[in-house]
């Protein structure tokens, strides 16, 4: 059964690993990549991980900005074939 959770602190190195691990990967999915927007451009994160057996299976990167109730997402999907 796949669950699907928000990426905190404590999952940033199984991230890491996942994404480095997918020869499709693009700079895009990176935590540095996030950083560097989230501090240029003052928008919001919100990275979901794709759990199978505790194992990531996939990644969705949500970047957002928004006002008044209203958002505007970027997201790179990634996941394991």
């Amino acid at each position: 059964m796949t669950n699907v959770k928000v990426l905190d602190a404590g999952d940033e190195p199984g991230y890491d690993r996942f994404v480095r691990s997918r020869p499709e990967s693009l700079l895009y999915h990176s935590l540095h990549y996030r950083d560097l927007l989230c501090d240029y451009l003052g928008c919001h994160q919100e990275y979901l991980l794709a759990l199978d057996g505790g194992e990531i299976r996939g990644v969705l990167p949500l970047m957002w900005t928004g006002d008044e109730g209203a958002r505007i997402y970027y997201a790179w999907f990634l996941h394991l074939g």
